[in-house]
């Protein structure tokens, strides 16, 4: 008998549970469908038989919703008896007096308003907040602490309160780094960068391996406002002056220069570290890349020049090698242009190379001193000979060694020794089909065969290309299959293409005064006009590759005003708008920016040049360099 009534409590029991499971969910699509009033029936029906915290959560927001105030403060206070956290409760009902009080605002108008105001009084809500965080235990868990943090932040909106509990909480534990990280992060969202600061570097005493954590949340205070970076080096610098010997202060205010560019400013800031801290070079060494990696050379070398010659050992090996790379650099974005100059710097690289060991370390420098050889001292045998050599090495991966069979094909290419170069290439394309290296080595392969008019062939190879796993890849191949595709001239010979592939061959190879008389010869031809555009737009990268500046906007500009509608127009008008900023005509290049993202704001170069115009405009505040559209008179498309 006494089982058999057993079994029937249970059966009831579960039965009124599916009931109440039931009825909530009814109760959640009446709320969903709008019915308000029958989901506050079921819900409080619920609620009765189970005031689980789920169910009270689902209830009250109902109930806040849709404005029963006095129906919401019964169930906060009775829930409040049972629950294993009063705190969390009492905060809602914080938030109940404050959706009244808002409530009671809205619906007076301004006269009533201004008439009922009492001076001195405290809002009911602001009472209950301040209660919680007066009566605040120590004795209360960290996990109910963030939980009423939390709760105080997203019911008032601010972090005043939150900001006030984890300061209590701190104080009565007598630990002043206590929950500086919490405390540092509320700062933040409350616009309060000084003691934002004080509470990160609180943070990086305790543990130094959060800095990267600190940096990021900085810049989420940053944003993209110009203002706040600001105000941001200005605290870091004052306070940099006063703690000299506060370590985290330097290493932030050295890292604010570096968000701002100052990169001259914070290599004087990285020495005074480097001497206070003993840091045996890495900060000056980490400014110096950045300069070098944002342009500023002349702080890049002065860096590296710096550090060559105050260090010992291998590290001056690496400063070095780093010291010719700027310098390479330098030679690639045609800022150095004096043969002397480039032989000089040949020179010190191949004085380096000489006294490295024939190892992968030795790459980099054997790669750039093969690409000076053969681009930039027209001394394409020493280049060839040298990368040969390498290719006898035992010493490199079968990867290294397709790098540098790549190497030697480009410059075979740039050499007009086209069936060595193709050769390389298959080789490459045949070890490493599946690879980037490979897919470039076919794009290479099918460039050349459009080089020298094989057009079927080489877009056969450029359609199985759009399938590669580098969008780069892919996108080149795409644009050639299809340049191929739509010119095949008007009785299919093929005539206009093969001008203008031979026309990018030269610019490949940089004769550029062949080049450009090949182009004049396609626009000579009035059969040809569908290739015009492709033909100015051509001239304008080799003007601007041998610095006729004027010439390259008079051809951009026939582009953007001839063919608007050309898929070239928007590329025309970025190249335009980069040359004209470089001459400081920032009106011009504006106007020509808004253009591109007023008129074609389908084209993927929109969203930079949107960004271009704000910074030339002085509303944004741009922390990353911002790429060019201009095609490279040296790719093989």
């Amino acid at each position: 008998m006494k089982q058999f009534l057993t079994i029937c409590i249970l059966v009831f029991s579960y039965c009124s549970i599916a009931q109440d499971g039931g009825n909530l969910q009814l109760a959640q699509k009446y709320e969903q469908n709008g019915d308000i009033d029958k989901a506050i029936s079921l819900y409080d029906e619920v609620f009765e038989k189970d005031p689980s915290p789920y169910v009270y959560e689902q209830y009250l927001k109902v109930l806040l919703n849709a404005k029963h105030y006095e129906r919401a403060e019964k169930i906060i206070k009775q829930f409040q008896k049972k629950s294993t956290n009063p705190l969390l409760v009492q905060i809602d009902l914080g938030y109940l007096e404050l959706l009244k009080e808002q409530t009671s605002a809205a619906e007076q108008n301004a006269a009533q308003n201004q008439k009922n105001k009492k001076k001195s009084s405290q809002p009911k809500s602001d009472k209950i907040f301040q209660d919680i965080v007066d009566n605040f235990s120590d004795k209360i868990s960290p996990y109910i602490l963030r939980e009423c943090s939390e709760a105080l932040l997203s019911k008032t909106g601010n972090a005043k309160y939150s900001i006030q509990l984890y300061q209590k909480a701190r104080k009565d534990s007598k630990n002043d780094y206590l929950y500086a990280e919490e405390l540092g992060s509320l700062y933040r969202q409350n616009g309060q960068a000084q003691e934002m600061l004080n509470e990160f570097v609180k943070v990086l005493k305790q543990n130094e391996e959060k800095l990267g954590q600190i940096e990021e949340n900085i810049q989420v205070f940053i944003g993209t406002n110009p203002q706040k970076q600001q105000e941001i080096s200005r605290i870091l610098q004052l306070q940099a002056q006063k703690e000299k010997q506060n370590k985290y202060i330097q290493i932030l205010y050295l890292w604010a220069l570096w968000q701002e560019k100052l990169y001259a400013e914070a290599l004087k800031q990285a020495k005074v570290y480097d001497k206070t801290f003993n840091d045996s070079g890495g900060k000056i060494f980490e400014t110096a890349m950045l300069a070098t990696a944002n342009n500023d050379f002349i702080t890049g070398e002065n860096g590296f020049k710096y550090l060559i010659e105050n260090s010992s050992g291998e590290a001056v090996q690496i400063y070095k090698t780093e010291l010719l790379n700027l310098y390479f650099t330098q030679i690639e974005k045609e800022q150095t242009r004096d043969k002397a100059r480039i032989e000089q710097i040949k020179n010190e690289y191949a004085a380096l190379y000489g006294q490295m060991e024939k190892n992968a370390k030795a790459l980099p420098i054997v790669r750039n001193l093969a690409r000076i050889y053969g681009y930039y001292l027209g001394q394409s045998d020493s280049a060839e000979e040298l990368l040969y050599t390498v290719l006898q090495w035992t010493g490199i991966s079968a990867a290294d060694k397709a790098q540098v069979k790549i190497d030697l094909a480009d410059i075979l290419l740039y050499s007009n020794k086209v069936w060595d170069a193709t050769l390389l290439y298959g080789q490459v394309e045949k070890d490493f089909k599946q690879d980037n290296i490979g897919f470039y080595a076919k794009l290479q392969n099918a460039c050349l065969s459009y080089y020298i008019g094989e057009f079927e062939w080489a877009k056969s190879q450029l359609d199985v290309l759009k399938a590669a796993t580098s969008k780069v890849i892919a996108n080149d191949a795409m644009e050639l299959s299809l340049l191929i595709k739509e010119h095949p001239g008007y009785d299919s010979s093929y005539y206009g293409l093969e001008l203008f592939a031979k026309a990018e061959f030269l610019t490949y190879r940089r004769l550029y005064s062949e080049a450009l008389q090949t182009l004049d010869t396609l626009l000579a031809s009035p059969f040809e006009y569908d290739l015009y555009d492709n033909a100015l737009y051509k001239k304008g990268i080799i003007y601007t590759a041998i610095d006729r500046v004027q010439q390259a906007l008079d051809s951009y500009e026939k582009v953007y005003n001839n063919y608007s509608e050309s898929l070239l127009a928007d590329d025309a008008l970025f190249a335009a708008a980069e040359l004209y900023e470089k001459m400081d005509n920032i009106e011009r290049a504006k106007e020509l920016y808004e253009k591109i993202f007023m008129d074609y704001n389908g084209s993927s170069l929109a969203v930079i040049a949107r960004e271009r115009y704000r910074a030339l405009r002085g509303d944004a505040h741009a922390t990353d360099a911002l790429p060019s559209s201009g095609m490279d008179p040296r790719s093989t498309m």
